[in-house]
């Protein structure tokens, strides 16, 4: 009764009529005709496929050997709660469960035919069993005409895999000592080899230029009959939705297939992932190892869409490497649809060694992309010493965009102080949250130190980034400075004074002065440790920036002392009154976390030269202050400045004279 039940679920499998749409996208669709409405199985990722590529080197036939990615049948838990089936009449039992039989289409180029070969004994032999292929397999085959599928035509066959032995064998090893000596064998061993043969001599050297398709995979378990299962359950096709009122979709698994002389000896690599951030550019390289002499070579790079190759001017930046000669041309063409032509010649120096970058394309990735992406490199073809074309692989490689940029390692969007601590903290081993690796790698050297530190704070000085006004958290703390008076041509000390708490460790603020105003020589107090660094720039509209961080995160510290001292410069022209504004201030703490402090402001106006005492007059008060700091008297440096009315850096009788003159007239 098993016997003839196993029978029927066969006959039933074979008895599916696939109406195949064309191959589109990686999915083949088809219905079941209207005899099973009800046989539509299970969807699974399991699936047959062939390692790598198929490359015809003479025109000669050859095995090809097919495996079977079970993992998902293998792993499933309803399958393996079943009571595992006699392997066979003398009591040996399988441990675990796997398919016994299968169904598909095998479509192959034009001119690819599946054939036999005889063996050692003189039978003609039209499959081999692999390790995997019980030998109460049976596998037949049938061509079934041809197809066209993206323009190419395929001869198409029929492939089904089924169990003689009554008991149902896997597919896990050939026989019983086989499974007992190394168990249930899976993906990585074969499970049935076909000869293929290409019947096109003349093309034999030449590349096919297309693929061997598995499709139309279906895969039954036997023990699902004694389980109770109905059809549907035992019947598994590589697919995924789909019921009897709609239309169920397929996967199919291709493979190359190549016939070239030297594809087995010549190759070129796309590299497996290549990373950039969003809207930025980072150099691809393409490597070749080659066993033949080299002196030429044509390839087209398919870029995904959004990408291009990064222009400089009109020019394409794609370069050669150190292994060319200096005769090597190089030319780009695009080809549309996000497709590059490369092509190089030298008629007479070869590629130097036999391994190695051959070229570099500068991808520009697109703005606002977080994903991988792939990157193919098809249709190449090597020029040897004697000028004939050799026909080589294609390859695929991966590009991940990421979601941030440079500089900006803690990805809120904005390059601040904050992101500089964070760098700091890095490097100092503190391991902080969130850190972005590669946006802190600003010299791109793959390690992240205080050459990244320094360059970020360049960053952080120079961007122009409007913030949001949340930006940051709020806080009471604020910076100030006092009103000053300042005569035309002259210069005074600005005093940034802060009572702070010291868990801040670095800070940002942006100085806004009046027109007839400009600032000189920031200066940090005695109030900071050695490893505090001080940064300034002054954007185009006239804003300066200044940054101050330390590389060991040291802390500020606590005092009611200034914290950075400027000088103000006053035009010659200077009427005033002007003001200095400190604006976009913030303050981090050790671990990155940022701080706005309101923005504030000091008034300037303008002194008459001579009012050493800065009362607003010239009179014999500013005579004495004069006399005083002579004779040895202590006064401000604001003060000593005044001082020197004639400006020619000393306070002595000349000044007193220069304030007579000036009262007098």
């Amino acid at each position: 009764m098993k016997k003839h039940f196993f029978l029927l679920t066969m006959a039933i499998c074979l008895g599916f009529i696939l109406k195949a749409e064309d191959l589109s996208d990686g999915e083949l669709g088809f219905k079941y005709d209207s005899i099973t409405p009800n046989m539509v199985g299970l969807a699974t990722n399991d699936h047959l496929f062939v390692e790598k590529s198929v490359s015809f080197f003479s025109g000669d036939t050859q095995m090809v050997w097919f495996y079977l990615n079970d993992d998902e049948i293998y792993q499933n838990s309803k399958v393996q709660s079943l009571t595992p089936m006699a392997y066979n009449s003398t009591g040996d039992r399988y441990s675990e469960i796997t398919y016994n039989s299968f169904q598909c289409d095998i479509y192959l180029p034009e001119g690819v035919i599946i054939t036999g070969m005889e063996d050692e004994d003189g039978d003609f032999v039209n499959y081999v069993g692999g390790d995997r292929m019980p030998t109460t397999a049976m596998l037949s085959w049938s061509e079934n005409g041809t197809k066209v599928i993206d323009g190419k035509t395929y001869n198409v066959y029929s492939v089904v895999c089924y169990n003689t032995n009554t008991y149902g064998a896997h597919f896990s090893a050939k026989n019983a000592g086989k499974y007992r000596q190394n168990g249930a064998l899976k993906k990585e061993h074969t499970l049935f080899g076909l000869y293929l043969k290409n019947t096109k001599q003349a093309e034999a050297q030449s590349r096919l230029n297309q693929d061997l398709i598995i499709a139309n995979q279906i895969f039954n378990i036997y023990e699902s009959v004694d389980a109770g299962w109905d059809a549907n359950e035992s019947t598994f096709f590589y697919g995924a939705g789909g019921n009897n009122e709609t239309q169920v979709f397929l996967r199919y698994d291709r493979t190359g297939m190549y016939g070239s002389s030297g594809y087995d000896r010549n190759y070129f690599f796309l590299p497996e992932n290549t990373g950039v951030m969003h809207g930025k550019t980072v150099d691809l390289p393409v490597t070749l190892q080659n066993e033949d002499v080299i002196y030429g070579f044509q390839t087209e790079l398919k870029l995904p869409e959004g990408f291009t190759i990064h222009k400089e001017g009109e020019q394409y930046e794609v370069w050669l490497s150190e292994r060319k000669a200096s005769d090597h041309t190089l030319e780009v063409q695009e080809m549309g649809n996000g497709i590059y032509k490369i092509t190089s010649h030298s008629s007479s120096n070869a590629f130097s060694g036999q391994s190695g970058t051959l070229l570099y394309v500068t991808l520009q990735a697109p703005e606002g992309v977080d994903s991988t992406y792939v990157l193919h490199l098809n249709n190449t073809v090597l020029t040897g010493s004697d000028g004939k074309p050799i026909y080589v692989n294609d390859d695929t490689g991966t590009v991940t965009v990421y979601p941030y940029n440079m500089g900006d390692v803690n990805n809120n969007g904005y390059y601040t102080v904050g992101d500089v601590v964070i760098t700091a903290n890095y490097v100092m081993g503190n391991n902080p949250t969130p850190f972005y690796f590669m946006a802190a790698d600003l010299d791109e050297n793959n390690v992240i130190d205080n050459a990244d530190i320094n360059l970020m704070s360049h960053v952080v000085l120079e961007d122009e980034t409007i913030w949001p006004e949340n930006y940051g958290q709020q806080t009471s703390d604020q910076l100030h400075i006092e009103d000053i008076m300042i005569a035309p041509g002259g210069s005074m000390t600005v005093n940034v004074m802060m009572d702070n708490p010291q868990h801040y460790t670095a800070f940002q603020t942006d100085i806004i002065k009046s027109e007839g105003l400009s600032i000189n020589h920031y200066i940090l107090t005695d109030r900071f440790v050695e490893s505090h660094v001080l940064g300034s720039h002054v954007h185009e509209a006239g804003t300066s920036r200044v940054i101050v961080y330390s590389p060991e995160v040291s802390p500020l510290p606590e005092d009611t002392e200034a914290l950075l001292t400027f000088e103000i410069v006053a035009d010659e022209n200077f009427v005033g009154p002007g003001t200095i504004k400190l604006s976009r201030t913030l303050f981090s703490t050790a671990d990155g976390t940022e701080y706005r402090l309101a923005d504030t402001e000091c008034t300037v106006k303008k002194m008459l030269r001579g009012d050493v005492n800065g009362d607003g007059v010239v009179n014999v008060g500013d005579i004495n202050v004069v006399v005083n700091i002579i004779l040895g008297g202590k006064a401000s440096p604001e003060v000593m400045k005044r001082a020197d009315v004639n400006g020619d850096g000393l306070v002595n009788i000349s000044d007193i004279n220069l304030l007579i003159s000036i009262i007098l007239n």
